[in-house]
């Protein structure tokens, strides 16, 4: 292991993390667990543990690099679910549509290589690879960054609740098992396949068409809200609708009652002018007796509160349904 092998290794595992890392964090940029101070402290961690594990993969058998390439994915996945406050459902969908697109540029990458640097290619994470991934994601990374910008980051933001997600997630997955299987289930191996210009042309149909469906996706669940929104806004009219009329209703019955009480007092007062107390007693007796004083117009002394407890009131009454 030289010194330009180590260099090697570090700059591929750097190319090979820190650009996906970004586009998959960019979406919760306002839902970290932690400051962007110590997140930033995190990816440097990280990164060293993925170049350490890189380094140790290319001293070890095959068998050990699969063991290697396994933890080295706990590490990233493990981090970012750690990192970011959200449904896992939707971490996983937006994680498996960052690694599809990874998948893409590590095959376009490497027929790039290919064909400019043949003898390199046919070796593992050579400054080659790393050189013509970078070109790749020049090329590409900042398309899909301005997609989550417009798909990606408002979809984060819709609140559809956790049951939906148990299922989207699996929309990514089966496009990453497209990919699985052609690279690992057939005969040729994963340079010959990534090498020839038609499975790089391909895998970017394959993404495209992915990134439609992710599209319809979006858009759905934006209109879905978008509905749910008019409804809890009509629900609120409505409601105020019914306060303002029954508002008017008790302004009417305040006047009326006004009224009515101007002759009441007048008949009161004349009976009183004849001494005729038992009269008196009677008359407010009955008056009382009509005179609905069980109904308060005004429960508390919040306008907008008192507003929604008398119209539920009437609804609870308009039903028959005991208030207490």
């Amino acid at each position: 292991m030289t010194s330009f092998r180590m260099f090697e290794i570090i700059l591929y595992s750097m190319v090979s993390l820190l650009p996906y890392l970004g586009l998959a964090l960019y979406p919760f940029e306002d839902k970290f667990r932690m400051s962007k101070i110590k997140l930033s402290g995190c990816i440097v961690i990280l990164t060293v543990i993925q170049s350490a594990l890189g380094i140790y993969a290319t001293m070890c058998s095959q068998e050990q690099k699969a063991l290697f390439s396994l933890l080295s994915t706990v590490c990233y996945g493990g981090f970012y679910f750690l990192a970011i406050k959200e449904n896992v459902g939707k971490l996983v969908f937006v994680l498996l549509i960052v690694s599809n697109f990874a998948n893409f540029v590590v095959m376009c990458a490497k027929c790039v290589e290919g064909h400019i640097f043949p003898q390199l290619a046919v070796e593992n994470n050579k400054w080659s690879f790393s050189l013509c991934t970078m070109i790749v994601q020049l090329i590409f990374i900042p398309l899909l960054f301005l997609y989550f910008k417009k798909y990606i980051k408002g979809m984060a933001h819709i609140d559809t609740g956790k049951k939906i997600w148990r299922f989207l997630w699996t929309i990514p997955a089966t496009f990453y098992l497209f990919w699985y299987h052609g690279l690992y289930f057939i005969t040729k191996s994963s340079i010959e396949l990534a090498m020839d210009p038609v499975n790089m042309i391909f895998t970017f149909f394959i993404n495209l068409g992915a990134l439609v469906v992710y599209t319809v996706i979006v858009n759905s669940m934006a209109e879905f809200q978008y509905n749910l929104n008019l409804e809890e806004e009509k629900k609120q009219l409505e409601i105020e609708n019914l306060c303002f009329e029954n508002m008017k209703k008790q302004m009417e019955s305040t006047r009326r009652a006004r009224h009515d009480l101007k002759h009441h007092m007048k008949a009161v007062h004349t009976m009183a002018e004849n001494n005729e107390c038992k009269k008196i007693t009677e008359y407010i007796e009955t008056y009382l007796e009509h005179v609905s004083l069980k109904k308060p117009l005004v429960y508390c002394t919040n306008f907008t509160l008192n507003a929604l407890i008398v119209y539920y009131v009437q609804q609870a009454e308009a039903h028959k349904i005991k208030l207490n």
